[in-house]
C-alpha cells in the first residue's frame, strides 16, 4: 500500500468522525397544521426548519382562518374562518377532511370562535360571544351553553374527556367539571391557557402580560415557569412537538424590535436544553397540530 492510499483512509476515517451526528427524530419530516396569520397551511419541520407545504383551503373563498383541531381517525380538521374576504361576516365553525382534501368545508356552527377538540374528539368547545363557553356533541350535534364567564375572545383547553380550562372576566384560571357543570377557581390569575401536552399531563399556557410561559399540571394544581422574557413579549398560542420534547411558540424578534416593529418570530423550544431556535420571522400562529405519521 502506498503512501496516498494510506493518506486517503486517514482523511476518510476523519470525514466521518467529524460528520454531524443527529438524533433519528431530527431527521424525519414531521407534518403539521398551522394558522399563520389567518391563512392555514400544511407544513414541514426537519432539523429545526420548518417549510410551507401548500394553503389547506382556497385563500381567495376563506379568509381568518383560526384554532385548526385534527382529528387523527376521521383525518378531518376542525376550524373557525370566514366565508369570502367580507371584513364584516361572521366567523363560524368549519369541519374539512384531508381524504380527500376538500375546498369546500362543512359549516357546523355559527358565530363561533376558538373550537377545542376534546381528547376523545367527541366534544367540540367553542367560545361564542359574548363571555360565553359552549360544548358540541359531535354525535347528536346537540350544543350546550356550560359558562358565561370566560374572557373576551379567549380560548378553553382540554385537560381529560370531562374537565376544560379556561380563564375568566375576572382573569382567574377556571376548572370546569362537565358532566356535573360545576366551576372551580384552582388559585392562579394572570394564565392563559394554550394547549395540552401529547401526553396529556400538562398545559402550556401563556401569561396575560406575554412575558411567561408556563406549565400547569391538571393532577396536582401547580404551575411550573418554563420561560420568562422581560424585555421581548411571547403569545400565547402553541403548537406541542408530536413526541412531548418541545413546542414552537412566537416572541419578539430583537431585529423588529429595533425596527419598532412589534411582529414576532416563530420559534421552537427545546425542553430538554432550555434553547429557543428562530424558524420562521413575522409569524403568527393561531393554533395548529402535528399530523401523525402512519
Amino acid at each position: 500500500m502506498n503512501l496516498w492510499h494510506v493518506l486517503s483512509i486517514f482523511l476518510i476515517i476523519v470525514f466521518l468522525f467529524k460528520m454531524p451526528v443527529y438524533a433519528n427524530d431530527t431527521m424525519k419530516h414531521e407534518p403539521f397544521l398551522a394558522s399563520f396569520s389567518g391563512v392555514l397551511h400544511k407544513c414541514i419541520l426537519q432539523r429545526d426548519k420548518i417549510s410551507i407545504a401548500g394553503d389547506i383551503l382556497n385563500n381567495d373563498k376563506w379568509s381568518h382562518v383560526y384554532w385548526p383541531s385534527y382529528d387523527e381517525a376521521k383525518k378531518s380538521i376542525y376550524f373557525v374562518a370566514k366565508d369570502g374576504l367580507d371584513q364584516d361576516a361572521d366567523a363560524n365553525i368549519y369541519s374539512i377532511s384531508l381524504l380527500p382534501l376538500s375546498q369546500k368545508p362543512k359549516k357546523l356552527i355559527d358565530n363561533a370562535r376558538h373550537p377545542s377538540l376534546s381528547p376523545k374528539k367527541n366534544l367540540l368547545a367553542f367560545y361564542r360571544h359574548p363571555n360565553q363557553l359552549w360544548i358540541q356533541n359531535l354525535k347528536n350535534m346537540n350544543a350546550q351553553n356550560f359558562a358565561s364567564d370566560i374572557a373576551n375572545y379567549q380560548p378553553c383547553v382540554w385537560v381529560s374527556n370531562t374537565h376544560l380550562l379556561y380563564i375568566d372576566l375576572n382573569n382567574e384560571l377556571v376548572l370546569l367539571d362537565v358532566p356535573n357543570g360545576e366551576k372551580q377557581k384552582v388559585g392562579y390569575s394572570s394564565i392563559v391557557p394554550g394547549v395540552l401536552s401529547p401526553d396529556g399531563k400538562k398545559v402550556l399556557c401563556g401569561s396575560s402580560d406575554g412575558m411567561k410561559i408556563y406549565f400547569y399540571f391538571p393532577l396536582s394544581n401547580t404551575i411550573e415557569l418554563i420561560k420568562e422574557n422581560k424585555l421581548r413579549s411571547m403569545g400565547t398560542s402553541f403548537i406541542w412537538l408530536p413526541d412531548g420534547s418541545g413546542f414552537l411558540f412566537t416572541m419578539q424578534t430583537w431585529s423588529n424590535i429595533l425596527r419598532l416593529n412589534e411582529s414576532r418570530g416563530l420559534f421552537l423550544y427545546t425542553l430538554s436544553e432550555g434553547k429557543e431556535t428562530l424558524l420562521l420571522d413575522k409569524i403568527d400562529i393561531f393554533g395548529g397540530a402535528f399530523i401523525p405519521l402512519k
